[in-house]
């Protein structure tokens, strides 16, 4: 009888959590094609900075295809990172858990929308610097439309 009421204490205890139950600290999950597209977007951006310090050190022929590498995965970086966004405000997405204060909800929404800012503007603005410098924006050997002219 003691053992049971120690282990229904010690149950309890980690249940309840500071006061909160476990329902309010766990959110529910990202939907699957928000988690598998988020996934994809960071093995991307892991796979870019790889690139991105490669190259300034590799000889000619190869730097090239690294170039065209890069400019390839930052164009699915973009693409992606449009239909995320999409996806995000046509579908529910987690509460963030009644347990953190109000300074901390406020920094958490600041710094998913300057994440999700960087995600849009580094691959835009590799796009409109290859634009400017006449460099040819590849998909993969694919020619890509330019979008934006360069001035004379």
């Amino acid at each position: 009888m003691k053992r049971d009421f120690i282990l229904n204490y010690v149950f309890y205890q980690h249940r309840n959590l500071g006061g909160y139950s476990m329902r309010q600290i766990q959110a529910e999950k990202y939907s699957k094609n928000m988690r598998i597209i988020h996934w994809i977007v960071g093995a991307f951006i892991i796979t870019e900075l790889v690139c991105g310090f490669l190259m300034g050190g590799l000889a000619v022929p190869f730097k090239f295809s690294v170039y065209s590498l890069h400019k390839s995965i930052g164009v699915l970086i973009f693409l992606f990172v449009v239909i995320r966004i999409f996806n995000r405000f046509n579908s529910k997405i987690p509460e963030l858990p009644t347990a953190i204060n109000k300074f901390e909800r406020i920094a958490a929404k600041i710094a998913v929308f300057i994440l999700y800012l960087g995600m849009i503007a580094m691959p835009a603005s590799g796009y409109l610097m290859s634009v400017y410098y006449d460099y040819k924006v590849l998909f993969f050997g694919l020619g890509f439309p330019m979008f934006v002219e360069k001035k004379s």
